[in-house]
């Protein structure tokens, strides 16, 4: 999983990038001022080879502009970054009794469950039944 950063990276012109991985389901990527690049094994893992260049190219972005700001966002563009490449990862598959469909979603709500979409945005709370903890 490492060398595949590292073959994008050095794609980009980074030569030897200090990576760490780790199994946030929140976090995709990270990029710190001593220059270590961190990454997601699970956002890693659920992606594919567009995905992951897109998250490297915005952590490399970042070696540069330790914010978001237009200056950082062009220099992304231009490694490549493309958020409509990248694929959220949930944690629980749901199920709703109301409206028998499957949801993916990454965290559920501590009043009455995760909203599935479809029964909920409607303002009808009704609860949704955890179905799977994917790991």
């Amino acid at each position: 999983m490492i060398e595949k950063i590292k073959k994008i990276c050095s794609e980009f012109g980074l030569e030897n990038p200090k990576i760490k991985l780790n199994n946030s389901y929140k976090m995709v990527g990270a990029c710190y001022s001593n220059g270590v690049l961190e990454f997601s094994k699970k956002v890693i893992e659920y992606n594919n080879e567009a995905a992951l260049r897109t998250i490297v190219a915005h952590e490399i972005a970042h070696l540069k502009h330790f914010n978001h700001s237009k200056e950082f966002k062009k220099l992304a563009e231009e490694l490549g970054a493309d958020k409509k490449n990248i694929i959220p990862i949930s944690k629980y598959l749901i199920f709703c009794p109301r409206c028998k469909m499957f949801t993916r979603v990454s965290r559920l709500s501590k009043k009455w469950g995760p909203n599935c979409g479809n029964c909920n945005n409607k303002g009808i709370k009704q609860k949704l039944m955890i179905y799977k903890h994917i790991n």
